[in-house]
């Protein structure tokens, strides 16, 4: 006997549904209107969460293990992996309680090693030092993340080793301005 399709229509439409997919996001402080870019996957429970403040060019990543980790500002020391590479060992620092950060050009490398993979998991240790492990789908990461590393990226230094970089040459038609003597070369 068939179970009636009243009761199989919910069941095969959960089964069906996509992963919770990467979002890209923006976020303005409502005290100092500073714009956030952040690539973002996950549900309260676990999440990770790959940010840019866009007016300082500053990239930091944000991993909730759902677990109580440790108190605020403590550094622990976390494990990932990804995909079946060799796990990978550094300090982070615990953000809220669950919540383990890192910031700079570490979370640089960390978010381009994300791109083009599979999978994450994170281990991190609690106060107690009892490990707790998440994993994350990295299936569609690659382009949200990419915008939040594109919206990061610093712009290229104007001078190179203390001597003014040639000007680029004027477009086709135009008059390049006269070019003024560097009084130090």
């Amino acid at each position: 006997m068939s179970a009636p399709r009243t009761l199989l229509a919910p069941l095969l439409l959960a089964l069906a549904a996509p992963a919770q997919a990467w979002e890209l996001r923006e976020k303005t402080d409502e005290i100092s209107d500073e714009k956030w870019l952040y690539a973002a996957h996950g549900s309260r429970e676990k999440a990770i969460g790959i940010a840019c403040l866009l007016s300082r060019k500053y990239v930091s990543v944000k991993v909730n293990t759902g677990k109580y980790l440790n108190m605020r500002g403590a550094a622990v020391p976390v494990q990932y992996r990804i995909d079946k590479e060799p796990a990978v060992r550094e300090h982070w620092n615990v953000y809220a309680n669950k919540v383990v950060t890192t910031a700079g050009a570490a979370a640089e490398r960390f978010a381009r090693a994300l791109m083009l993979k599979k999978s994450l998991a994170l281990r991190a240790p609690d106060y107690k030092h009892e490990p707790h492990t998440v994993k994350f789908d990295l299936i569609g990461a690659q382009k949200p993340i990419q915008r939040v590393l594109d919206a990061c990226r610093k712009p290229e230094p104007a001078v190179l080793q203390g001597r003014a970089l040639a000007p680029e040459p004027p477009p086709a038609g135009k008059v390049a301005p006269e070019r003024v003597q560097d009084p130090l070369q």
